[in-house]
């Protein structure tokens, strides 16, 4: 028999065996000990048989940004079944554990990233943050004349000592951009060291510097290889991030400008990302759109008076979610820039929606009127979909840099 419970003290070690073993990889000491640093006060669940585990899933407690505010978040990450124990219901029952666990606690909204498009929207999550792949032939990267940023970009010899210059800049832009997360000092240990073994060569760091301040940083490496003696080097772009526009905008220059690249490969990109407007032959610029981070509404009510509104607005929906019966029926959510109120009512519904379609709107993208052309979110009123979209959008594409 297969039970689902709380990882017990002195179980880590055995947490992390399982979860690596069930991406089939083979953990070593250095990577246990870095899943550590990110793990360590997390909400860990098990699934054990016969008192070995084999299943995992953990709720990290984050801090995210939502439309204009910060908002505590359960970031679940380390979900996982041993391939000897799937199609048995295990990943079901460490779902619905968790997000019964996480309605008894603080985070009134769960955010993850998928292995597998199909896996999470059965749970009530959906996707909220785009991401997309951009790659460019080096030979037409040139940049429009612009506005510059005042500073210079220079590369890190000593990556791991210069990591809490970086936090700054990131913080800056963390707060522009819904779907950002806070890194804590533990976090951006583990950010770095999982990217030195991510890539085949060792990461490169470069930072934008300003007034003796790093205000923007940008982590790549350089494939080579060589054809009739000419050099066919792929630049990979693994995370840039800009305080503000003009910083990013430098970044992206000296990345299309490093020598002995043909071609710029940056992945998990914003879908906002402003190298397009900057180039001088977009048409070059190849773009894969692909969904990003996916969002669960744990309390509804509380998740929605917990951002801010673009626009000034009264709307009355109802709700389904199977998978939080708390959260179904009737709410009017009253939202503008100043704050919100969310309350059950018993006015008429100008929409009927699952609490999964809400929750890929709640980051700011427009999506709703979208859903009901397709015939997934139902209109009772004609034109509440577009209202829902003004109510609910941003004017920044949600995104974050991290995935966990």
């Amino acid at each position: 028999m297969i039970t689902v419970r709380a990882l017990d003290a002195g179980e880590e070690g055995a947490f992390g065996l399982a979860d690596h073993l069930a991406w089939s990889e083979r953990p070593t000491p250095a990577s246990l000990a870095r899943d550590r640093l990110v793990l360590d006060g997390a909400q860990a669940l098990v699934a054990v048989e016969d008192g070995a585990i084999v299943g995992t899933a953990a709720a990290l407690a984050l801090t995210m940004t939502v439309p204009g505010a910060d908002l505590g978040v359960a970031g679940i990450s380390a979900v996982g079944v041993l391939a000897s124990h799937r199609r048995r219901g295990v990943f079901r029952d460490l779902m619905a554990r968790q997000l019964a666990d996480l309605h008894d606690g603080e985070e009134v909204v769960a955010a993850l990233y998928a292995s597998e498009s199909g896996l999470y929207g059965r749970f009530g999550y959906g996707p909220a943050a785009d991401s997309c792949r951009l790659t460019l032939p080096r030979a037409h990267a040139a940049l429009r004349a612009g506005p510059e940023a005042s500073g210079r970009v220079r590369l890190v010899t000593d990556p791991p000592a210069a990591l809490a210059d970086l936090a700054p800049g990131y913080e800056r832009a963390r707060g522009q951009r819904p779907g950002m997360v806070r890194r804590s000092d533990g976090w951006w240990r583990w950010w770095w060291s999982d990217r030195e073994t991510e890539e085949p060569t060792p990461p490169l760091l470069a930072v934008h510097e300003q007034r003796g301040a790093v205000d923007g940083y940008v982590v790549y490496h350089l494939a080579s290889s060589w054809e009739a003696g000419q050099p066919q080097g792929r630049l990979v772009v693994r995370e840039l991030v800009g305080a503000d526009p003009e910083v990013e905008r430098s970044l992206w220059g000296f990345c299309l400008g490093v020598d002995l690249a043909t071609e710029i490969d940056a992945w998990h990109r914003p879908p906002d990302d402003l190298l397009r407007a900057w180039l001088v032959e977009p048409r070059w610029l190849g773009v894969r759109l692909y969904d990003g981070m996916w969002v669960r509404l744990v309390d509804c009510a509380r998740a929605l008076e917990g951002r801010r509104y673009a626009v000034a607005d009264r709307l009355v929906v109802q709700l389904h979610d199977a998978g939080c019966p708390w959260n179904a029926g009737r709410i009017e959510l009253e939202g503008g820039p100043d704050g919100a109120r969310c309350r059950r009512t018993r006015r008429s519904a100008a929409l009927e929606l699952d609490v999964a379609d809400l929750a890929a709107s709640y980051l700011g993208m427009p999506r709703l009127a979208w859903l009901a052309r397709a015939g997934r979110v139902v209109e009772r009123v004609p034109g509440a979909a577009a209202r829902a979209d003004r109510l609910l959008g941003w004017p920044v594409a949600a995104w974050s840099a991290e995935m966990f």
